[in-house]
């Protein structure tokens, strides 16, 4: 007798029965074969089943459920399924992919490169790799989403942002766009996001198209009425765009110095003739392989590091100082490579002190420029480096001619810069400065404004008389110089009583500059913002600026990676979505 014999019932033919179903028939089996009753009982009655085999259908009340088997037939579906093609670790990947190619500037067909595919299988055998035409068409939208929402929303907790904004084309002309950004305040230290890059090829870039673009971009964002200031290029388009926007507006002051150099050099003809020599000579060695490896086999014997010259280009920042600079550095080797090159432009004796004589004479704009470029360098310093750059071209004995011409175009430039309320009033708030580089019109505007913002029940509040304290420097700086030889110390004038805001006023005024502190950081500390209420209140307008558009050309340094030449056919809008996400997935993080 079997032990399914209990629940079957004996047919005349040898067949079986079973007793539960009544229904279902088996015929006889040969060699004692039970498959066929395992089988109909195991589908069709798993509890008689599991005590023909002797195994209980549910655990004892008293035994602790936390003890049961940790991989059970649910759990092993489960980890299958995650690898399904909605399943959750497939869309995990996928989004990493597709941050992976936008943070690297990578093309989308990468993924259907064997290299990759083999990459992948490595890492999970189990993942199906999409191809180049699901992840254009579904993550790099479904990415890009993502981020702009998570990005309204980061936005929508800031009270005050600057818009920079810049324009920008490939050699071709066949991608226009112009670069949008919002700088503000964030932990205590200068941000930024890049909230578009607008494809302005259709029409042309007048001031309302460039005007009516950028106020759908920041519609869009939900930042219209945070907008405190802009700042630009000094391009005419440019300019009426940002007063048809009803916006305090300035010129970035990079472009500025920069053209200040250019106005130096028209000048001092000599060095701009020896940087053209400088440029013809390093296209005859990236043209020539020969003396390319010739001037390569020449530094290694001489164990110097293999250095070439740089090329001047007109509108970047700094380009006839890194000339001149790296000429310099490569003087030996260049110097014997002209020696077995007699039909190349040579360098004489005085042509190499000329170079000299252009580093030392740009080297004050360069330091300028570089501290202008730096992220936490802010609107504030604008008018005080103005002055510095003028006080040291003035106090130069050298190249008369030359730095005449700059420090004209950079009078011209602070005259300008100084009929700014927005500039003005910064600078008024920067711990480092306060009234050191303003008028005094400006301190009784800044205070009107502060009366402005202040509730109207200021009680009156004694006035203690006393002198400005004097600079405290604790490390050279561009500044430290100019402002110990014109710093202000002087005792103010007895008024009487005065209201909590003029007294506020009267203190801040009063204390000691420090030149070596942030002025983000110092706004951000409590003892500062309890001893100035109302100007820290001020503080939050006028100091999320930064001096120049430096961030937008680094978004453009960004955008000829993207362009490469094989990807000359990508589209704006696709080419829009992965420079949002290639510049603002590391500031906003990777996590969902």
């Amino acid at each position: 007798m079997g032990k399914y014999d209990i629940y079957l019932i004996e047919l005349p033919n040898g067949g079986k029965k079973c007793k539960i179903c009544r229904d279902q028939t088996f015929k006889q089996q040969k060699d004692s074969s039970t498959n066929v009753y395992r089988y109909h009982f195991l589908t069709h009655h798993p509890d008689e089943y599991e005590k023909i085999n002797g195994k209980q259908t549910s655990e004892p009340a008293d035994q602790n459920p936390a003890k049961k088997a940790k991989i059970g037939d649910e759990t092993i579906i489960q980890c299958w399924n995650e690898f399904s093609e909605n399943g959750l670790k497939t869309i995990q990947i996928d989004r990493a992919i597709m941050q992976f190619i936008s943070g690297c500037n990578l093309p989308i067909n990468i993924v259907e490169n064997p290299s990759f595919k083999n990459m992948i299988s490595v890492f999970s055998r189990r993942f199906n790799l999409k191809s180049r035409t699901h992840f254009t068409r579904n993550e790099l939208p479904k990415l890009y989403e993502e981020y702009k929402c998570k990005l309204i929303r980061e936005l929508s907790n800031v009270d005050n942002m600057c818009i920079s904004f810049d324009g920008w084309s490939d050699t071709g002309n066949k991608h226009e766009y112009l670069a949008v950004v919002a700088h503000f305040t964030k932990n205590d230290e200068n941000t930024y996001r890049i909230i578009g890059a607008i494809d302005v090829s259709k029409k042309r870039h007048t001031s309302n198209y460039l005007k009516t673009s950028m106020e759908d971009v920041l519609k869009e964002f939900q930042i219209t009425d945070k907008v405190v200031v802009l700042i630009r290029d000094g391009a005419a388009n440019a300019i009426k765009a940002a007063e048809l926007m009803d916006v305090p507006h300035y010129d970035c002051l990079a472009h500025k110095i920069n053209l200040a150099v250019k106005d130096g050099l028209d000048v001092f003809s000599e060095l701009s003739n020896i940087v053209g020599k400088l440029r013809t000579i390093c296209t005859l060695l990236n043209k020539s392989s020969v003396a390319r490896k010739e001037y390569v086999n020449l530094s290694e014997l001489m164990d110097i590091p293999v250095l070439f010259l740089k090329k001047h280009i007109e509108v970047r920042w700094n380009s006839v100082y890194a000339v001149c600079e790296r000429a310099l550095k490569v003087k030996t080797q260049l110097a014997l490579i002209l020696v077995n090159h007699p039909k190349w432009p040579q360098m004489t004796d005085g042509d190499w002190e000329t170079v000299v004589c252009g580093t030392e004479l740009l080297k004050p704009l360069v330091d300028a420029t570089m501290l202008v470029q730096h992220r936490q360098t802010n609107a504030s310093a604008i008018i005080p480096l103005c002055s510095v750059i003028i006080s040291e071209l003035e106090s130069s004995k050298k190249y008369k001619t030359a730095t005449k011409a700059m420090s004209e175009r950079m009078k011209e430039e602070l005259e300008k810069y100084e009929k700014l309320e927005y500039l003005n009033f910064s600078t008024l708030l920067d711990p480092r400065f306060k009234n050191l580089f303003v008028n005094k019109d400006w301190e009784e505007k800044m205070l009107a404004e502060l009366i402005k913002i202040s509730p109207q029940d200021q009680q009156n509040c004694e006035d203690d008389d006393g002198p400005i304290e004097e600079i405290n420097v604790t490390a050279e700086n561009i500044f430290s110089k100019y402002m110990k030889s014109n710093q202000k110390i002087a005792k103010r004038k007895q008024e009487g009583s005065q209201t909590v805001v003029q007294t506020e006023f009267k203190k801040w005024l009063d204390e000691a500059v420090d030149i070596n502190l942030s002025p983000t950081n110092f706004w951000a500390q409590e003892n500062n913002i309890k001893s100035f209420p109302h100007l820290h209140q001020l503080s939050q307008k006028y100091l999320c600026s930064p001096a120049s558009t430096a961030e937008s050309e680094r978004l453009f340094s960004t955008a000829r990676l993207i362009l490469s030449d094989n990807r000359k056919n990508l589209g704006p809008a696709n080419f829009s979505k992965h420079i949002f996400l290639s510049k603002n997935m590391p500031l906003m993080g990777f996590a969902n």
